[in-house]
């Protein structure tokens, strides 16, 4: 595939940037034990990583109920503001790819809450790399509500052929089908790459330094 022209990178953050299951599982678990009495694997975790903190613990606890979803949310966050990042790491090559792209607009769009999105950047010191930051409740909206990258081109503007969106999730994926503009998928994050084949990402990766193969 040719090159294409960007000036603006919008990256997912869990799965994506760094991998932050074994704490989210852990505090995912501390709710388990309280509120359901099954722990829940790793691998399992996975799955759950992407929707945001109530989706997480709507699927987590298997519930529907908006009052225990919210209890269990301020327990999970709780816990998880304290420990955030114990084993939380960035994946190979991302520190490389974010310094060869500081020319370019570079966004964190995550449905992580955006109090404990920023203290993880920071944590790991990547903070500087990026122009925009939004989480969950710094907005409306949550991924993939396209709205979301009209809130980033009132910021940074940026024709739609000349923005990508990079994520481990469908819901990454469809975001970028929803605003019109490209989606680059990577494979090693909390989804199988049959799972992403069938949002048809224009692009998969295997890498995160794969990205600078495609992108000029």
């Amino acid at each position: 595939m040719k090159k294409r022209e960007i000036h603006t990178i919008v990256y997912d953050l869990d799965g994506t940037l760094i991998d932050s299951a074994p704490d989210i599982q852990e505090a995912l678990n501390v709710v388990m034990t309280e509120y359901h009495g099954e722990k829940i694997n790793l691998s399992e975790t996975k799955g759950l990583i992407g929707g945001g903190v109530k989706e997480l613990l709507r699927q987590g606890l298997e519930t529907t109920d908006e009052k225990h979803i919210e209890k269990a949310r301020l327990r999970f966050m709780q816990y998880y503001l304290e420990r955030f990042a114990v084993h939380t790491r960035l994946y190979p090559g991302v520190e490389d790819v974010l310094t060869f792209f500081k020319s370019k607009n570079q966004v964190l769009l995550t449905n992580k809450p955006i109090e404990i999105t920023v203290k993880i950047i920071k944590a790991l010191h990547i903070e500087r790399f990026f122009d925009l930051v939004i989480g969950a409740g710094s907005t409306p909206y949550v991924k993939p509500a396209p709205e979301l990258v009209n809130e980033i081109w009132k910021i940074l503007p940026t024709p739609a052929n000349k923005t990508v969106v990079v994520g481990d999730g469908e819901t990454d994926i469809q975001l970028g089908h929803r605003a019109h503009i490209m989606t680059v998928a990577v494979n090693y994050g909390y989804r199988t790459a049959q799972q992403l084949e069938k949002e048809c990402p224009n692009i998969i990766i295997d890498n995160l330094s794969d990205l600078i193969k495609y992108i000029e």
